[in-house]
């Protein structure tokens, strides 16, 4: 016979799905079996802007550059009020008091880890890139389309399945979503570039901007460029030049 605590988890899993089921019914209207095109015009946003644009261009490159600078550091997580309270006293405008209470809290909320699996990792994403250029990539991709798009590629069988050995950044301007239907509204996702490469959800990390655009089709599971808002004013000034 299940116990209490397994019948409670069941029932929290069954209204958990049909909260789920629900809330795609009532957002992805007209969503189907088919790629999910992007509204935004990525292309632009790179050619016409950091290629073409040299305030665009100077602006992504400071971020992207300090980006790169900042050191890596991996942290276990040793007490969660302790850690919520440091994240709240570092989230906003701090003097040099408030700067050493919140040292003292980072002391009992975390631990400093060396030497994982994750630090060498991430110090050679893959055999082509440093860190510093991976995270360059992310960051700049994310500035200028709104999405980051990471492909993480491990062993198919053996001890190591499952585990990402090599993360990739791929080109957000031509990477689309594929629906699965509205109870999989993200099935895969497929790179438009010579012909067409599919790539199984789960092997996908997908960082996005908030985007508040929702017409029923899934549009708003791609990020919002931080350019659209100023794309008029960055195409006056193409036109001015």
């Amino acid at each position: 016979m299940a116990s209490w605590l397994d019948r409670f988890r069941n029932l929290i899993t069954k209204n958990t799905q049909q909260t789920n089921q629900k809330y795609n019914q009532a957002i992805y209207n007209w969503l189907g079996e088919s790629i999910l095109w992007n509204p935004e015009n990525d292309d632009t946003y790179i050619n016409e802007g950091y290629r073409k644009n040299a305030t665009v261009y100077s602006i992504i490159n400071i971020i992207t550059k300090a980006a790169s600078t900042i050191p890596l550091n991996i942290y276990e997580k040793k007490n969660d009020n302790e850690l919520k309270r440091y994240k709240s006293m570092t989230s906003g405008t701090f003097d040099s008091a408030v700067l050493f209470k919140a040292e003292r809290l980072k002391k009992h909320a975390l631990v400093e880890l060396s030497d994982t699996d994750l630090h060498e990792l991430l110090e050679r994403p893959n055999p082509a890139q440093s860190y510093a250029s991976w995270i360059s990539e992310i960051v700049a991709f994310g500035k200028l389309t709104g999405n980051r798009y990471i492909y993480g590629i491990g062993p198919e069988t053996g001890d190591n399945f499952g585990k990402f050995q090599e993360l990739y950044v791929m080109p957000s301007q031509i990477m689309e979503i594929v629906s699965g239907g509205i109870f999989e509204p993200v099935k895969e996702y497929r790179i438009e570039y010579n012909g067409a490469y599919s790539i199984p959800a789960d092997e996908i990390c997908h960082i996005k901007d908030f985007n508040p655009y929702y017409d029923g089709t899934g549009s708003h599971l791609y990020g919002q460029s931080p350019l659209k808002a100023g794309l008029r004013s960055m195409t006056t000034n193409n036109e001015a030049i």
